[in-house]
């Protein structure tokens, strides 16, 4: 399958109104850096406390790596301004839903079986207009997102 079920969860969530994925996401890699650099520090001799220290640079990893995502997904386009939520959402069309289809092969002539799964999956589809809060700006996106997740239509065997 080309993503798994997290990835796909996590970038519907970004597209929605809520900053919870974006908070979550920082909390998770605050917390990693955070004991990383605690274990580090506290080995390390130094006039800062460790726990300070540790704390600084946690913050610091966490808001560069989830920035810059958070800038993709709430941007202005027009302007390129460097502060994020700056785009406010006026309108919503939503396209007539499209399915998607992967297939896989399994096997090959090298082990004398040879079988294709196909896969398919709802996408759903919005043009999302956009307005910049600091330069007034109008924009439209297509914004397509997984509707249902990948389900085993069809195998076929070639030999048959």
């Amino acid at each position: 399958m080309p993503n798994n079920p997290f990835q796909e969860w996590l970038a519907v969530q970004e597209y929605k109104k809520s900053r919870f994925a974006f908070l979550a996401e920082w909390m998770a890699l605050f917390g990693v850096a955070w004991f990383f650099w605690s274990v580090m520090f506290t080995a390390a001799p130094g006039s800062v406390p460790p726990g300070l220290a540790a704390t600084l640079l946690s913050i610091l990893y966490a808001t560069c790596i989830v920035y810059g995502r958070v800038l993709r997904v709430t941007g202005c386009a027009k302007c390129h301004s460097p502060l994020p939520f700056m785009r406010k959402e006026i309108g919503r069309r939503h396209m007539p839903d499209q399915e998607q289809c992967v297939e896989v092969q399994y096997g090959g002539e090298e082990w004398g079986e040879e079988m294709i799964q196909v896969y398919c999956r709802l996408c759903r589809t919005d043009i999302v207009t956009y307005r910049c809060r600091q330069c007034d700006q109008i924009w439209e996106e297509k914004v397509e997102l997984p509707g249902s997740g990948y389900k085993l239509v069809r195998r076929i065997d070639p030999r048959n």
